[in-house]
């Protein structure tokens, strides 16, 4: 009898499969034992990359954030993408000779990461947390964290990890993202015999625009120990990475995955490293997508074994559809979720809060388990 009742309580715990916490199975998300939609929005700051740490959140930024939650909550959406350290210049906090000593200078930004997703978790709504920018030129001290492996294992050892650990009962953590848009920080055109570092296939595709010249090399390796110690420290977390296009995410349509697992693992040689899932942005250019973009094929183009989320798009950058077609092809078209951009409106290419809404309000209370799943979900 009392076996029974422990096991009863060990269900109601942690659900029927044991999914409290968002899981890859079989190639899709899954929650609470059912496939599952990430349907929301970037935030993606308020202050960029002085939202969290060195007390800004709590004297300055909480209480749009946190409002930020409970919209997209009461729109329908379950989850949203919001960005970190951005290009380094504020935080983490670095000595003098570029090595990281804490995750910031007051060490405030544990305790407001985690008050941010119990403010998620009473919302119901998944939070993915972006580590760096890769889309704009880097603060030198980020830059050289790249650049030099010991000084990046600082950067691990003092913050990341000490992050992670803290913040892993958190249920309303979606996932680690390593990136947004390394390829910004990519020096393309460059060939090598080995096709992972290989960045020709790049030449002329817009590639590069940061103007920081890194061998895909290096940020293959920033990408994988920072993804392998997340997953010593966290097993069950998941772990992604957001590409400016589907152009170096794909080994179709004449493309790379630069990110496929064992690009990642030559790269930075810890074969723990990998990513759970996928994720790919779409932004028109004169008022049409490439033809092998996201919004332009289903995900069963790619020929990935992994989900694959469409992590930044939006009516104002894209061919003309509405955002409720847009986030009606993400659900439809065979991928795990749709992020539009951004909830503040501020951002190059954004739409406003209400533009967004429609789109979470289009696919709120869907649950088909043969197109992209459960977009009401419940914390538990």
């Amino acid at each position: 009898m009392f076996s029974v009742v422990v096991f009863v309580l060990a269900v109601a715990a942690f659900g029927a499969s044991g999914q409290r916490f968002l899981a890859v199975e079989n190639g899709q998300l899954r929650l609470n034992g059912e496939k599952v939609f990430m349907s929301g929005m970037n935030i993606a700051w308020q202050n960029y990359g002085r939202d969290f740490g060195n007390g800004q959140y709590q004297c300055c930024t909480s209480a749009a954030l946190e409002d930020y939650i409970r919209r997209i909550g009461a729109e329908g959406g379950n989850s949203l993408r919001i960005w970190l350290h951005c290009d380094g210049a504020y935080t983490p906090s670095f000595d003098g000779n570029g090595y990281v000593v804490n995750t910031d200078d007051q060490n405030t930004m544990i305790a407001d990461l985690s008050q941010f997703l119990d403010v998620a978790y009473a919302n119901n709504v998944l939070v993915f947390i972006v580590l760096w920018n890769g889309a704009v030129a880097p603060y030198y001290r980020y830059l050289d964290l790249i650049w030099d492996e010991s000084k990046l294992q600082t950067y691990i050892d003092r913050a990341l990890v000490p992050m992670v650990s803290a913040l892993s009962g958190k249920v309303a953590l979606g996932a680690w993202e390593i990136m947004n848009e390394p390829e910004g920080l990519v020096a393309a055109g460059v060939s090598d015999a080995n096709p992972c570092f290989d960045t020709t296939v790049l030449a002329g595709s817009g590639a590069g625009w940061a103007g920081s010249f890194v061998p895909m090399e290096l940020l293959q390796r920033f990408i994988n120990r920072q993804t392998a110690a997340i997953k010593r420290t966290d097993p069950k977390v998941l772990v992604t990475l957001g590409s400016w296009s589907e152009r170096a995410q794909t080994d179709e349509f004449g493309w790379r995955n630069y990110y496929k697992d064992n690009c990642l693992i030559d790269g930075g040689g810890d074969g723990l490293g990998v990513l759970d899932f996928q994720q790919m942005h779409a932004y028109s250019w004169q008022g049409a997508y490439s033809p092998s973009a996201p919004l332009n094929v289903p995900n069963s183009d790619y020929n990935l074994n992994k989900p694959n989320l469409l992590g930044e798009f939006s009516q104002t950058g894209g061919d003309g559809r509405t955002i409720v077609d847009q986030f009606e092809w993400g659900y439809s078209q065979g991928y795990c979720g749709a992020w539009s951009w951004q909830a503040n409106g501020g951002g190059e290419g954004s739409d406003d809060f209400a533009t967004q809404a429609l789109g979470l309000n289009h696919l709120r209370g869907r649950n088909d388990q043969n197109a992209g799943g459960r977009v009401d979900i419940v914390l538990q």
